[in-house]
């Protein structure tokens, strides 16, 4: 169960993927991305984002520690682009795949959810996102 294949249908190494942002109640268009690795336990995004008057370089790298298909919780690393990495524990929940750990010495808990043909990555973080395979 354990694996990040149910969260990521759709994506494939090389994927080209568009970086959607919750802004106002709406998903807007805000980057694009490239799928960089894609493993049973780990995917790495790398692309680019522009919001709000703002730009800059998004990576997304998520790993699932223990390599362990059958395990409903273990070992995580979340890194973020232009951020620390967020060391802690998954836990498989009700079709969610919830981190929960520290990042810059704050309690974090993240949850990924595979929703409208995408990745929806949500709670403590600066804006809820949705990751879908595709080009603008």
């Amino acid at each position: 169960m354990a694996t990040l294949d149910p969260w990521l249908s759709g994506f494939g190494p090389a994927t080209s993927v568009t970086i959607h942002a919750r802004k106002l109640g709406m998903m807007l268009l805000v980057g694009t991305a490239t799928v960089a690795r894609l493993e049973p336990y780990q995917l790495s995004l790398k692309g680019a984002y522009r919001a709000l008057g703002r730009e800059g370089e998004f990576g997304l790298d998520l790993a699932l520690l223990d390599g362990d298909p059958r395990a409903a919780e273990g070992p995580c690393r979340l890194g973020l682009a232009g951020e620390a990495a967020l060391d802690g524990r998954y836990r498989v929940e009700r079709g969610l795949l919830r981190l929960i750990g520290a990042l810059d010495g704050r309690s974090k808990a993240i949850s990924l959810e595979a929703r409208d043909g995408g990745l929806l990555i949500a709670g403590d973080l600066p804006a809820t996102l949705l990751v879908r395979p595709g080009k603008p």
